[in-house]
């Protein structure tokens, strides 16, 4: 009986190590403010100012900001979008994108809209987290999150997949507005 608990034990060891490879990221959540327009139109001229906060790895803050928001380029639907904390031209006006590494527990997505500072925690061992938002002014529109047990650098491609995945959970193809196949809303 014991060799069969054990033979059991053992054929689970390569599904509990392959957890230490997932990106988890979180069900976006919208705001009743939310439309899917918001994003077309914060995109219309191809960028969104974003602003990034924290880096859990050592270096330069423009270099991170600058590898960050390179990996998020063509990590949403619709149009292709430079995020950059300097837009060209007319920029995305009003809206802009925030993106926060390793936040304190504390923080909410509503305070990276508001620009609100926060002590950054020390070194996590390469766990990231990433919290995200999407804002009009200093209204939340859209949030996601998502982290990952161990990172080496920015050119670790699981944080690369967390980068992409949480840029796209961001931007719902959906709201509250959102019709239904049968004409119905989809909404209670």
């Amino acid at each position: 009986m014991r060799s069969l608990i054990g033979f059991a034990l053992l054929a689970f060891i390569p599904v509990l190590t392959a957890c230490e490879g997932l990106v988890i990221v979180g069900d976006p959540v919208y705001t009743q403010k939310y439309v899917v327009e918001d994003y077309q139109n914060a995109a219309l001229n191809g960028e969104i100012r974003t602003k990034i906060v924290g880096n859990p790895f050592s270096g330069p803050a423009d270099v991170f900001t600058g590898t960050v928001t390179g990996q998020m380029k063509g990590a949403n639907l619709g149009r292709e979008t430079a995020f950059t904390p300097t837009p060209k031209g007319a920029g995305s006006g009003r809206y802009h994108v925030v993106m926060a590494f390793n936040p304190a527990i504390s923080v909410a997505a509503d305070d990276l809209c508001a620009g609100a500072s926060w002590p950054t925690p020390g070194k996590t061992g390469g766990r990231v987290t990433l919290l995200s938002a999407f804002c009009f002014d200093s209204d939340l529109l859209s949030t996601a999150d998502g982290r990952i047990t161990r990172a080496q650098g920015t050119d670790d491609p699981m944080f690369r997949k967390l980068v992409r995945q949480v840029t796209l959970a961001l931007f719902p193809a959906y709201d509250r507005y959102d019709i239904g196949g049968d004409g119905g809303s989809t909404s209670d």
